[in-house]
């Protein structure tokens, strides 16, 4: 029968956690939040920031530049495109350098950005609605990768609750922080602007090369 009050010495072997390997605790204690971590975190929070501030606040930052019927068209395509960049990354994912994959994520949507800020005719700011949208997807993807690599696999876990964590965080204040300037100078190119500022400065982040001792211990 079912032993529900003490556990016996089978079930016992079961339950007790493993062995960490020599070198590589399995406490919270070894995941420090080091300068690593730190910027993998400031990373995607900022890159996220950006991004959940455009699409929040989509339909006002583009109708007073395209009008309401092709503001809808866009945020169509921008939806599409999505559906499409996570498809193809998907394809070959596992063959990619994840730190170039994610510079040129945050990069192409500062570049959608900057095709936006360009011009109000709307097959550019389409275009650069579709640019952004390509890499949407990506980017909530692409932490799972700096996790398997760049750390030990018993920390897989912690990092993608402190990246997620620290990136729900900053992402919050984005629809508010768009919404707010687009209030105060009533123009969508000042929100536009620093959401490209933010994408640029996440694809620098991606790329400066992470330290020597990535994925300390354990084996690539």
């Amino acid at each position: 029968g079912f032993n529900l009050v003490e556990p016996t010495a089978q079930s016992a072997a079961v339950a007790a956690p493993a062995t960490a390997a020599p070198g590589l605790a399995s406490d919270s204690a070894a995941l420090p939040m080091d300068a690593h971590l730190l910027r993998l975190c400031a990373l995607f929070g900022v890159g996220w920031l950006a991004q959940v501030a455009f699409l929040a606040q989509q339909l006002p930052l583009l109708v007073p530049r395209i009008g309401a019927a092709q503001a809808t068209v866009a945020v169509a395509a921008t939806t599409a495109s999505s559906l499409l960049g996570r498809l193809a990354m998907a394809s070959f994912m596992d063959r990619i350098d994840h730190r170039r994959a994610t510079a040129f994520s945050f990069g192409l949507q500062a570049a959608g950005m900057a095709l936006m800020l360009a011009s109000d005719t709307p097959w550019f700011v389409i275009a650069g609605c579709c640019m952004v949208g390509a890499s949407v997807g990506n980017v909530i993807t692409l932490p799972a990768m700096f996790a398997q690599r760049e750390f030990a696999p018993q920390h897989y876990g912690r990092v993608i609750t402190r990246v997620w964590s620290v990136g729900q965080v900053m992402y919050a204040f984005g629809p508010l922080g768009a919404g707010l300037l687009l209030s105060a100078t009533g123009s969508s190119t000042w929100p536009l602007l620093l959401c490209m500022v933010c994408q640029l400065a996440a694809a620098g982040l991606s790329l400066a090369p992470p330290p020597s001792r990535v994925k300390q211990g354990a084996s690539r």
